[in-house]
């Protein structure tokens, strides 16, 4: 296989894609007997990017990305100087936001009062009646 058929396997699903959890589940073809390099960086001309995984592995799971796009592309390691870079995939990450999570802790708060509130009245009604 040459170094310009390596690619990411699930690009099409990948793609733009949104992770809400800082993680994503990257899968490559590797060329038998061949190393591949993960290179990741903030913008898709990659003027400074970051290994992110060198090996003969297939897959990797890269976790703690922060909030944002981040672009990743694999390349083959050959004799040569520099490998042939698939084209970039891009994954943003965007997290809950802080009122939404609030809101609904907020809602579910009331759910859980409510609830309380009904098994107390309905005990407390039912020993009522068992007296009387």
């Amino acid at each position: 296989m040459k170094a310009e058929q390596v690619d990411f396997t699930d690009r099409e699903t990948l793609d733009g894609s949104i992770s809400d959890r800082g993680t994503v589940t990257l899968r490559w073809n590797v060329p038998e007997a061949s190393e591949v390099v993960i290179q990741q960086a903030p913008t898709a001309g990659f003027s400074a990017p970051v290994v992110r995984y060198q090996g003969r592995d297939s897959a990797s799971v890269l976790t703690g990305l922060p909030e944002g796009s981040h672009f990743f592309r694999v390349g083959e390691i050959s004799g040569e100087a520099s490998p042939a870079w698939s084209p970039p995939l891009e994954i943003r990450v965007v997290f809950t936001s802080r009122t939404q999570l609030f809101t609904l802790l907020a809602l579910g708060s009331i759910v859980v009062g409510a609830t309380f509130a009904a098994i107390f009245l309905g005990h407390f009604n039912a020993n009522r009646r068992e007296n009387s």
